[in-house]
Parts: structure tokens; sequence; C-alpha cells
């Protein structure tokens, strides 16, 4: 989804932002920007513009550490990266459970010391705030009987979070060449065993997939054991 807003100043080219949001189980929340009209010096001692984070209802302010805190996540994009005022970048909040209980945008102002407004907008930023309060879950896994040809074997995923422990199913999928077991388990305490079947001798591979629950979102991890 884009979202697109402009400046209230009355330049001859307005500054205007577009942004997209795109939710990761690795990243987190990223937020790519682009913006348009921009100009990187308009007194002498400016440096750009910087795009922030925060919630939304006016920009904080600025030019204090207080206002800074704020700011989920911000960058700086200096003179240089934004030939003709153009420009974009990536903000990344690594845990976006921390937007869920408010309404944020997107603001841009003057680099460094906010000699000027012609450079603020605020861009709403509608978020899946559902989604936000989900945690970001890690998966893990442990080789814990390493099976042969003639006996069984077991692994152990673990699935860990910020928050309260991860419940629900896992999926396990061994491969070799074009030979594929799948397997599940269900967590206890953030831990699954997983039984392995006798397998043929070589290395395989182990992808551990975490379905996710109504408090963290899905994650998932790889790694290989020779037989």
């Amino acid at each position: 989804m884009a979202y697109r807003v402009r400046a209230s100043s009355r330049q001859a080219a307005q500054p205007a932002v577009v942004a997209t949001t795109k939710q990761q189980a690795r990243d987190g929340l990223v937020v790519s920007v682009s913006g348009t009209g921009f100009t990187a010096v308009t007194n002498s001692g400016d440096a750009g513009v910087y795009v922030g984070l925060a919630p939304a209802g006016g920009m904080p302010d600025v030019s204090t550490r207080e206002g800074m805190d704020a700011f989920a996540a911000s960058q700086w994009i200096q003179p240089g990266q934004m030939p003709d005022g153009t420009f974009t970048t990536s903000l990344v909040v690594s845990d976006p459970s921390t937007l869920a209980d408010v309404e944020y945008a997107l603001y841009t102002w003057q680099a460094h010391t906010h000699s000027n407004t012609t450079q603020d907008t605020e861009t709403a930023l509608p978020l899946d705030r559902a989604a936000l309060a989900k945690g970001l879950s890690t998966t893990s896994t442990e080789l814990a009987k390493k099976p042969t040809p003639t006996k069984a074997g077991a692994l152990s995923v673990s699935v860990s979070g910020r928050y309260d422990t991860p419940t629900g199913a896992v999926r396990v999928v061994l491969s070799k060449g074009s030979a594929t077991r799948t397997l599940t388990g269900t967590l206890r305490s953030g831990t699954a065993k997983v039984k392995l079947p006798k397998l043929a001798k070589g290395t395989w591979r182990v992808t551990v997939s975490y379905g996710g629950s109504d408090a963290y979102h899905a994650s998932s991890a790889t790694s290989s054991f020779r037989v």
C-alpha cells in the first residue's frame, strides 16, 4: 500500500513523500520512503533532510533529546543522496509491536538544525495494528540424536520471543537430492522434540518452520547434518 501527502508550504516545488510498508519476520517493519521536491540546502549550514517515524498528530520537537526519542526510526538524507531534490531510503523498526498502541506518521525536516520549516512534511502511515501487536519469533534447531541408516534420531526445535512463551506447531522438512521427509511437532514450553526416521547416508538439509500464533509471527531456520 502507498500513501502520499504534500507539505502545506507554498513553494514552487512542494516536498512530497510516498511510503510503502512491508512486515518481515526477520527484519521487522520495513518502511520504504521516496521523496520529491526537497531542497538540500535552504539556508547556510543546512545539510540535507531527515526522515523519521513518530506518533501522528504533529512533529516532535527535533531540537530536544526528548523529541528525538519519540522517533521509532529515522534516517539522515545527505545532500549528495538527494540529486534534484529526490531521494529514497528505508526505515526499519526491529520490534514492530512497539508501534501497536499509537497511530504513526512519517515526518521530514531540514538537517541539521531545523533552520526552517520549508522541508517539513507529515505523511499518514496507516498500519495493521493487530498484526503489529504480534511479537517477532526466533526459531532454532539442535540435533539431539543423529539418525543412521539403521537407527532413528531426534531433533530439538526451540522457538523464542520477547513476551509469552511461543505456542503452536513446527514443521520439519528433511531433504537430500530428490528425497524429502516432512515431519511435525508441537511446542511445549517453547520446545518441540521431533523424532527423525532412519535416513540414508549423505548430507541432509533441515528446514524448520514455525507457523506463528495469535501472539507471534512465523519464523524459520535451516541447518544440515551428515549421516
